[in-house]
């Protein structure tokens, strides 16, 4: 299934590039484009636009077996975007590796710090799933969970780490060769994909040879880092708690976390002071619950003092609105599913992802009648 992606591999981009455009327009043939309806999408026109590439990731996105999907010209220009985005990832790891230096193949790290053992494990995880996905002809599945893995946890959180990591003498050498070599198999993971990105990339980044030839990624099964789950959480929930209350990025946040299973570890200190602005202490609860906002993840604890960051009176009101808010969204789902026509017609996907609202609506109640508790 990987070959058939891939194609022939050519030395001149012309006939391969006429390859790639024509098998775009029977692709494109397959949406059931009418110019009587308007739809009508010229795929050379939107090449020209936005590129080969673009539009081929587009309609592999889109391509769910058993689907006519109407394809949107806003999915390619996101395609497009994801282009300049892995750019983006080659200029930074060419800012910390000689150009050219990174090994075609192999070169992973043998002892790798917290963050690097992190996205190697979940590298070779998602490697696995895609050469799954690809053997069983599901393209759309394929590179769906191979798009969120780049964007979701490489570009947003690995190359954001590394920035503190390769600050540190102990750690910068093993996140250099962590990163080129993820960097590479992305790449080589996205060939059969975006070609023409990938290639040029790789010739800045390993400079030997071409990805067309390159030997499949085969990631090392790495043991994931322990505690990785919560210190996301941490750092996601004190963003959106300043968001919540607008507060500026540059405010440091002091934050008493009660570990009582020893899942934090010293790492996190200069993760959550890089990403989060954070000053965090491990000394457990405080000893008045009052006055604080509380958040939970997994078997650990976060509390941060409101005194001179937030307006108690303020909040008060705002979390009475929520908690009204999600009442009523909770009362309309439940009600849903206590009408036998709906749990008796409905698609059973229907009603489970009901269930699942209920579900969420439910936390989030209980998570907003805390918090206002703790007003005190």
């Amino acid at each position: 299934a990987r070959m058939m992606m891939m194609g022939v591999h050519f030395t001149d981009r012309e006939p391969f590039q006429d390859i790639v455009i024509h098998g775009l327009v029977r692709a494109a043939d397959g949406l059931k484009m009418s110019k009587s309806i308007g739809n009508a999408i010229d795929p050379f026109d939107v090449a020209d636009q936005y590129g080969a590439d673009a539009l081929r990731l587009a309609l592999l996105q889109s391509a769910a077996p058993g689907h006519d999907i109407p394809l949107n010209t806003d999915w390619i220009d996101a395609a497009r975007r994801f282009g300049n985005k892995l750019w983006n990832a080659v200029r930074f790891t060419l800012n910390h590796v000689e150009p050219g230096s990174v090994p075609g193949h192999d070169g992973y790290p043998s002892d790798p710090g917290p963050i690097d053992a992190w996205i190697l494990s979940r590298l070779a995880t998602v490697a696995a799933e895609y050469d799954r996905l690809l053997d069983e002809y599901r393209f759309s599945d394929a590179v769906g969970q191979l798009y969120n893995f780049a964007w979701s946890e490489v570009f947003d959180w690995y190359l954001e780490m590394a920035k503190t990591s390769l600050r540190n003498p102990e750690t910068a050498d093993a996140t250099r060769q962590t990163l080129g070599v993820v960097i590479r198999d992305l790449l080589t993971l996205f060939h059969p994909v975006i070609p023409y990105v990938t290639e040029e990339l790789w010739s800045e980044l390993v400079g030997d040879g071409l990805v067309a030839a390159a030997s499949w990624p085969q990631p090392p099964a790495i043991a994931a880092t322990p505690g990785m789950e919560e210190l996301q959480s941490l750092i996601v929930w004190i963003r959106r708690f300043r968001a919540e209350h607008g507060l500026s990025p540059k405010l440091e946040v002091s934050m008493l976390v009660d570990d009582p299973a020893g899942i934090s570890a010293p790492w996190w200190r200069e993760q959550l002071g890089s990403m989060a602005n954070v000053t965090a202490t491990y000394d457990g609860p405080p000893s008045l619950v009052a006055g604080h906002t509380r958040f939970t993840a997994g078997r650990l604890q976060a509390f941060v003092p409101l005194a001179g960051l937030v307006d108690i009176e303020a909040e008060r009101p705002r979390l009475e609105k929520s908690i009204k808010e999600t009442e009523e969204l909770l009362q309309r789902s439940q009600a849903k599913l206590d009408n036998p026509n709906f749990a008796e017609r409905a698609p059973a996907d229907v009603v489970a992802g009901e269930h699942r609202r209920v579900d969420d609506f439910s936390a989030r109640l209980e998570k907003l009648r805390t918090q206002l508790a703790e007003l005190g």
